[in-house]
């Protein structure tokens, strides 16, 4: 398997960036052992949330890399990950395989002022996300941080 993950991936920037899409390779290499290289892997639709954030704009800036999948980039003005109503409403729309969430309340020292909007964004909106991606067999990649908000 490590001889897979070296020819797959490009020399990346960003280390977390890269351990991300390695992942998303390795999970359907382990869902389909016979796939040997790149070129066998099917067109993956992949949904990242928090497209505006740090990580959300490095899967952006990578994705052109990565041809042979698709991407749908969606922040909180396209999507509300806290509106159970509307993520299922864009599951609807567009099947993905693979749901990278990478949006978060990362204000930290505002989040003190604005703990409901914090606990919304950081722990609702996941668990929005982890029952839909579930409800339609979607892989979920949950991005986060070190701070813990209480």
């Amino acid at each position: 398997m490590k001889a897979v993950i070296s020819t797959i991936a490009p020399p990346l920037k960003s280390i977390g960036t890269e351990i991300t899409l390695k992942w998303l390779y390795l999970k359907k290499i382990r869902t389909n052992p016979s796939l040997e290289t790149i070129s066998e892997i099917e067109m993956a639709k992949i949904l990242v949330t928090g497209a505006k954030g740090q990580v959300g704009r490095s899967l952006q800036t990578l994705s052109a890399l990565w041809p042979e999948w698709k991407f749908s980039f969606t922040d909180v003005q396209t999507l509300e990950i806290t509106d159970k109503e509307a993520v299922e409403a864009f599951f609807d729309a567009t099947p993905f395989d693979f749901c990278i969430n990478a949006a978060g309340y990362t204000a930290v020292d505002q989040a003190e002022s604005e703990p409901e909007l914090a606990k919304a964004v950081n722990v609702e909106g996941p668990r929005v996300l982890a029952d839909t991606c579930r409800q339609y067999g979607t892989t979920l990649l949950h991005i986060s941080t070190d701070y813990v908000y209480h």
